[in-house]
């Protein structure tokens, strides 16, 4: 589990880092669709990182329930980086071509 926390932590703070950039960028441009979409994001990539650090650092003593959690976070995880995939990170790199504009 620390290994795990480890890991996660650095990629963590890199996508909060990677948001907080996105929100401005959105910001400064006046795109105020693409905003709101990415502070949603933030918002819920946030909580689940909370979450996820809390399972890490204070496991289950049980191992049954232990698994049952891991499996529920790894199932979150999942979901989550499938739907940063197909609706965060094109919107990113729409901006970074220049191709999203005010709304």
């Amino acid at each position: 589990m620390r290994r795990l926390e480890e890991l996660f932590v650095p990629h963590r703070q890199a996508k909060v880092a990677l948001y907080e950039d996105s929100v401005r960028v959105c910001q400064l441009k006046g795109d105020k669709t693409s905003t709101a979409v990415l502070n949603i994001f933030r918002s819920n990539m946030n909580v689940m990182g909370e979450a996820i650090m809390g399972f890490l650092r204070f496991p289950d003593p049980h191992p049954d329930r232990l698994l049952q959690r891991f499996r529920t976070v790894a199932s979150t995880l999942r979901s989550m980086m499938d739907t940063e995939e197909k609706v965060v990170f094109p919107l990113f790199l729409r901006h970074a071509r220049g191709e999203v504009g005010p709304s």
